[in-house]
């Protein structure tokens, strides 16, 4: 796991070296908690950083995770120094997330973009909730393009057993609900986007207290509780499906309700899986009816 965005400012005389300027010339700010401050770094630290970590503190690691590296926007920097526009920080980052990859590792970031998709192999992320009724449903797209390629998973916190992360209950800008701990219909998103399903069995996590963002509460989960049972239940048909199709080309998606309630995908070796999003039973020709937010491979 490496975090390489933000820093400390150093000391002494040319303060500003290793950060990221504004078009005033000024550091940009980051992070605060009571007299510590972080300000973004420039690209070439953020490499150093990278190579450091991957040659030393992370070698011989199978995988490795860059948190927030792929997800967050592509920033200018007007260090006089270092001078970068958004397309030369797209390439900084790609040379990072290669670098990590050249001594055999899976690389993994925050985020699904096609803009650094070519560069690792697992990103994160998905609206769980797939209608919005007449304004609109959310098909798989990145899968149509990257299935036999790369990998789409969940954001860590938004495993199938999650009903406690502060995102669940809110809606973004773009009124697309996000969060965990809807197994039923997260599953229903596994199968049919053909991406492996999400369970934080046991362990400490943290959540943010609701609407104060700043003081934050951990919670455990273990292998008794509820709703791991209840997700490990939702979970074992996905992956066994998983097992066929994970690695093939996704051929084909339909619409088979015109409101997305009913989805269709089509795998490179015939596998077809149709889904239920609905709150109620729908029919579909040729299959009968689909219970309540389930999905059926053929």
């Amino acid at each position: 796991f490496i975090y390489l965005v933000d820093g400390a400012m150093p000391e002494g005389k040319d303060a500003f070296r290793d950060l990221r300027l504004d078009r005033d010339g000024k550091p940009i700010p980051a992070w605060r908690i009571r007299d510590a401050e972080w300000y973004e770094l420039g690209a070439g630290k953020s490499m150093a950083w990278a190579r450091d970590f991957l040659d030393h503190d992370h070698a011989g690691l199978d995988m490795v995770h860059f948190d927030v590296l792929a997800s967050r926007r592509l920033m200018e920097d007007w260090h006089p120094g270092h001078r970068l526009d958004s397309r030369g920080e797209r390439e900084n980052r790609g040379r990072i997330l290669a670098y990590a990859g050249t001594q055999n590792r899976i690389v993994s970031s925050e985020g699904f973009f096609d803009r650094l998709t070519p560069w690792y192999d697992l990103g994160n992320s998905k609206y769980p909730h797939a209608l919005g009724g007449d304004e609109y449903c959310v098909v798989p797209m990145t899968m149509l393009v990257y299935h036999d390629s790369a990998y789409h998973t969940w954001w860590e916190v938004h495993n199938y057993n999650n009903h406690h992360h502060f995102f669940q209950e809110r809606e973004l800008p773009n009124r697309f609900t996000v969060g965990g701990g809807w197994p039923r219909i997260q599953s229903c998103m596994d199968a049919l986007m053909g991406t492996p399903p999400d369970i934080y069995p046991f362990g400490r996590q943290y959540n943010f207290v609701p609407e104060n963002h700043p003081q934050v509460y951990c919670y455990r989960q273990t292998l008794d509780s509820p709703s791991v049972r209840e997700a490990i239940r939702y979970a074992r048909p996905v992956m066994a499906l998983n097992r066929g199709i994970g690695k093939l080309e996704m051929i084909e998606h339909r619409l088979l309700h015109p409101d997305g309630a009913v989805q269709e995908t089509v795998f490179a070796d015939g596998t077809r899986v149709t889904v239920n999003f609905a709150n109620v039973p729908m029919e579909v020709e040729g299959l009968g009816w689909l219970p309540v937010e389930s999905w059926k491979s053929s």
